[in-house]
């Protein structure tokens, strides 16, 4: 997928009615992101301006983050484990409400996250769910190897892994359903 980011930082992310609740992570501005399918069709989406040090706060602090709708761009645990001197590969534990209709314009991610209480929607009810539902991972490769999301249903519907390599190597699902229908995995080899 080729793709041209527009960030503008003085303008206010305002979702549709109904797209997300913005609970614990505040959007500072707002992306537009022009997408060119393989046909040469644009398309346009807007997203929320996420600053991924924040995240981090987020994560350091035990915070539940809700990912949907933003743009994010860098997110690494591995530079969050650089910037808090831990060793490399030390798992790191993410409170995720939800990462829905998230753009990561960044490579490695998730390696060696634990999701010690997946939130969602539905989590109130019983579920301990963690959808990335049409979230698009762009610019290098996804890393999810070693992550454990424990007996979460684990949802990776529709989403686009882009053309870098895709890891799950070590990745523990549990007794969680695992989604990927309709994913894309493009021209990278997947682990």
């Amino acid at each position: 997928m080729k793709y041209e980011v527009q960030i503008f930082e003085d303008v206010p992310f305002e979702p549709k009615p109904g797209e997300y609740k913005c609970e614990v992570l505040n959007r500072s501005g707002t992306v537009v992101i022009i997408s060119i399918n393989d046909k040469g069709e644009p398309t346009q989406e807007r997203y929320g301006l996420v600053d991924r040090k924040e995240v981090y706060s987020l994560i350091e602090a035990g915070q539940i983050i809700n990912l949907n709708f933003c743009y994010i761009a860098g997110f690494s645990l591995d530079e969050y484990r650089k910037k808090r001197s831990m060793n490399k590969g030390t798992n790191v534990l993410i409170k995720l409400y939800q990462a829905r209709n998230t753009f990561f314009d960044t490579g490695k991610s998730f390696e060696n996250a634990i999701g010690y209480k997946l939130y969602s929607s539905k989590s109130m009810s019983g579920y301990n769910d963690v959808s990335f539902n049409r979230a698009h991972f762009v610019d290098g490769d996804v890393d999810f190897g070693g992550a454990k999301f424990g007996n979460a249903k684990v949802d990776f519907y529709r989403v686009n892994f882009g053309n870098g390599r895709v890891n799950f190597k070590g990745t523990q699902f549990g007794d969680g359903k695992v989604v990927f229908k309709e994913a894309k995995f493009a021209d990278g080899t997947v682990k």
